[in-house]
């Protein structure tokens, strides 16, 4: 220990300072007698934190308590529509449909309508036996999903009915042999199935994280990035953008993208929160590569959302 003189401020008597030193740099000691020993602390002082107040977590946003409050169960949004902001949208609207990978849940929602469609079923049927789960027709998870899929008219007011989406019903909330076979169904109060991109769609709960316009661009550039890691490795230039048959446009030219992709490819994503980025951009590689997505996260409930939300788009039996 280093021994220093220094002069106190309240009464300028001698005191100590006790420093840590290595062994082999000892002085030699002082001898004089002194008043006092301080030893100094040199920390910051503790300050509330003005986000928690203490508590070391936030409170329920009012959204989100909102939402708890309103429904006990959650909610699948309607289906994305065409974007009416350009002058000649009503043309391109009428033909447009999503593209890129379908969602697996949307072709099981498929087969599911037609052979009921074909067994001449409606929603006056008391009860549905498909050897995997009993219930009301109208309360299966993938008629659910159709409905929200489906624009539903007003006879009387000849307006939109259930224009944000469709609840779950609440019969559905204990039903463990339902969620075994549907994860992605949001039974729980405040979860929303909300599009995502393509038919693709993710899980999320009000007034908690959400996908944003920074999510986007993060999974556009990523995409991007990958392109054109390909196109400068092969040599072969890459096409800006291409116009698709319904009138969209997806850049970096898909027609040329399937023919420079090599296989296998494999993305990791550190940090996914709730998968959104680790999903579109999966969505965007998926129909040019053998990929394979890591998706890396601290949280284990934003992990359960992100695992329930591939349920939908990939299958249950494609997450590892």
């Amino acid at each position: 220990v280093e021994q220093k003189h220094v002069e106190t401020a309240e009464n300028e008597k001698e005191s100590l300072v006790l420093v840590s030193q290595p062994s082999s740099s000892l002085p030699t000691p002082v001898t004089k007698a002194v008043d006092q020993v301080a030893i100094i602390d040199t920390s910051p002082p503790m300050k509330e934190c003005k986000v928690c107040s203490g508590r070391g977590k936030l409170k329920p946003k009012q959204k989100e308590m909102q939402a708890l409050n309103r429904h006990s169960t959650g909610m699948i949004t309607k289906k994305r529509k065409c974007s009416s902001s350009s002058s000649s949208s009503s043309l391109k609207c009428d033909n447009w449909e999503p593209f890129g990978p379908a969602a697996f849940a949307l072709q099981q929602m498929k087969e599911y309508m037609e052979k009921n469609d074909r067994g001449g079923r409606n929603n006056a049927d008391a009860d549905e036996n498909d050897d995997e789960i009993q219930c009301h027709y109208k309360h299966h998870p993938l008629k659910i999903l159709h409905d929200a899929n489906t624009v539903q008219i007003d006879e009387k007011t000849k307006k939109e009915l259930n224009k944000e989406g469709v609840y779950i019903p609440t019969e559905l909330s204990d039903r463990k042999d339902i969620m075994s076979l549907y994860p992605w169904l949001p039974i729980n109060a405040g979860e929303q199935l909300c599009n995502l991109v393509g038919t693709w769609r993710i899980l999320q709960r009000v007034g908690s994280h959400r996908y944003t316009t920074d999510d986007v661009c993060t999974a556009y550039i990523a995409k991007t990035e990958v392109f054109k890691i390909i196109a400068t490795t092969t040599g072969r230039p890459i096409d800006s953008s291409i116009e698709m048959k319904n009138g969209n446009s997806i850049d970096a030219g898909k027609d040329n993208q399937r023919e420079l992709v090599p296989t296998p490819l494999k993305y990791l994503d550190l940090g996914c929160g709730n998968g959104s980025v680790l999903q579109m951009v999966s969505w965007s590689l998926m129909e040019h590569f053998d990929l394979t997505a890591f998706g890396i996260e601290a949280r284990s409930e934003a992990i359960s959302m992100a695992e329930r939300s591939l349920s939908f788009n990939i299958g249950k039996e494609n997450i590892g």
